[in-house]
């Protein structure tokens, strides 16, 4: 039974297949896996050494538009999480901060704030754990004071100064809706009469 289905092969599709051998004995050599590029040098005691790889297709790429309607905190997790996936595949501090200016070229391509592209790019460039994100110091908690009327709530700047930890917030205020429509309340207020008025023996 012949089959109908025309054969394929990489030179009729204009494609290109490459096989490479390395040794770990060789001075020189590479080995791309997914966005690893494990390079082969007779300085590591393993024989080679990891870094990011960037496909040909990768290239020239770009992010979401930085002037989309997204938040702000948006282009800083993309930088954040990019930042901490290139410092566990590069494992010189060299090719660490050769793939941090190509993230900046990307997020610049992408029209990300520029401020904020130098601020995260400058504060990755001295992480130094590879295998675990950089922990950030916790602040204390703050003093939270919430009210319905912010407007007539306010700190100083005097007052802001002496307590740094203040914080005013806008709690809405309770509407009609909700003192009707919610049940828990009301089911719960109901209970506690029946307790008083029928106690359980």
């Amino acid at each position: 039974m012949h089959s109908t289905r025309p054969n394929f092969s990489f030179e009729s599709s204009g494609l290109e297949l490459t096989f490479r051998q390395a040794c770990t004995a060789e001075k020189t050599g590479e080995v791309e896996f997914l966005d690893v590029n494990h390079c082969v040098t007779i300085e590591d005691d393993f024989g080679f050494v990891t870094k990011d790889f960037v496909k040909p297709t990768g290239e020239g790429g770009q992010f979401i538009n930085g002037n989309s309607h997204h938040p702000q905190t948006t282009f800083m997790s993309i930088l954040f999480g990019e930042a901490i996936r290139l410092r566990r595949l590069n494992q010189r501090k060299d090719d660490y901060l050769s793939s941090l200016n190509r993230l900046k070229e990307k997020a610049i391509r992408s029209k990300f704030p520029l401020n904020m592209t130098n601020d995260m790019v400058s504060l990755a460039s001295n992480w130094e754990d590879r295998l675990r994100p950089p922990k950030c110091d916790k602040k204390e908690d703050p003093q939270v004071w919430t009210t319905s009327f912010p407007h007539l709530l306010t700190l100083t700047q005097k007052e802001k100064k002496l307590n740094p930890r203040a914080v005013i917030t806008y709690k809405r205020p309770t509407t009609i809706g909700h003192k009707l429509t919610n049940y828990k309340d009301l089911a719960l207020k109901v209970l506690i009469l029946c307790m008083i008025t029928y106690p359980m023996i």
